[in-house]
């Protein structure tokens, strides 16, 4: 975490485990304000690298399963990075920027990211760097959260996706339960907007921004889940993350042969089940067969929801999702209880 902003939170009152903030003295108080009304995060559990130089676009763009050269400054879009064998090894947001792109992905998995990247450079005009501690991020959420963004930019973002900045800020829309706006800048810019934010609404710690992302849907890839699922599984075509025709990319035949001659046996679902600790990712989900404990599944992310009660997203065997009890870790575990999808699985990016 950047030194400059440590020291901020530490006096906002923030919690910390290491170097990683918890919470901001009420976790109960904050995840119900996530939920019900406004929060303002502290995102610095993600990292970002920076892409530069003359063949940035065409580098991103043979590297990942979205469409790069259709990225125009001011847009963002999520995109993931596959393995030959088609298997995901990592899951970006991309933001379009004036003078290249931001690539924000979880710091667990950015070093063998950003070391697997530079493997494939070779002659390309292309600089990557590790910025994670350079920029602070941020998140904005809630009904509120549009009015509460506009005295600090001359435009809010009004569409999914779109990017606006302002001097050293930056504010993307990603699709939430409410209004939501992940924010990114130089320490010295954003702790005026720390504290004009935290005066209206409750600071939050980064597992509530966690929250939102599984109540919307929103796939990640964490460190345990690392080459797990092709971009299907996770439901990467129906958020915009996955395109079809873009061409030539790393597990590329993998991904539209399952796209146009497999048929898909897992996908991911959105979940809650009792219980008052979130399972880690990569947690089996089991079923009962002929007598038999079977994993048919594992968790994605988790997170209270309640002090008795969890959410998480789950890649599952669609045939054990439509007929079977699913239970956490073992058949004595918490049982999950289904719920709708906030978008349709056949919605996907097929430019």
């Amino acid at each position: 975490m950047n030194d400059i902003w440590h020291s901020f939170l530490n006096k906002m009152g923030a919690v910390f485990d290491g170097n990683t903030v918890t919470h901001f003295g009420n976790p109960d108080r904050e995840r119900l304000a996530a939920l019900e009304s406004n929060i303002v995060a502290n995102l610095s559990g993600l990292g970002a690298i920076k892409a530069s130089g003359d063949d940035a676009t065409t580098f991103l763009h043979n590297q990942f399963t979205n469409d790069l050269k259709a990225l125009a400054p001011g847009q963002s879009q999520l995109s993931g990075y596959c393995s030959p064998k088609g298997r995901l090894l990592a899951l970006f947001r991309v933001i379009a920027l004036e003078e290249g792109y931001l690539l924000i992905l979880p710091r667990e998995v950015l070093p063998q990211t950003l070391k697997r990247l530079r493997m494939f450079v070779l002659m390309s005009k292309v600089e990557l760097v590790d910025v994670s501690d350079e920029i602070v991020q941020i998140g904005l959420s809630g009904p509120d959260a549009e009015t509460l963004l506009q005295p600090h930019f001359n435009e809010v973002p009004s569409a999914v996706d779109q990017a606006v900045s302002r001097e050293e800020l930056t504010a993307v829309r990603i699709p939430g339960p409410m209004p939501r706006f992940h924010i990114f800048g130089t320490a010295n810019a954003m702790e005026p907007l720390w504290r004009s934010l935290s005066e209206s609404v409750a600071a939050a710690g980064p597992g509530n921004w966690e929250l939102l992302d599984i109540k919307a849907g929103l796939p990640v890839i964490h460190k345990e889940n690392v080459e797990a699922f092709v971009p299907q599984m996770v439901n990467l075509q129906a958020v915009g993350g996955l395109s079809f025709t873009k061409g030539c990319y790393p597990g590329q035949e993998v991904v539209a042969r399952m796209q146009y001659l497999g048929k898909l046996k897992r996908r991911m679902y959105i979940a809650h089940a009792e219980g008052d600790t979130p399972p880690a990712p990569g947690t089996p989900i089991v079923s009962m067969e002929d007598g038999e404990t079977r994993k048919v599944g594992q968790v994605v992310a988790a997170q209270l929801t309640a002090p008795t009660e969890i959410a998480l997203t789950a890649v599952i065997e669609i045939a054990a999702a439509e007929g079977k009890a699913l239970h956490i870790e073992s058949t004595s575990g918490s049982t999950l209880a289904l719920e709708t999808l906030p978008y349709p699985l056949d919605q996907g990016n097929q430019g």
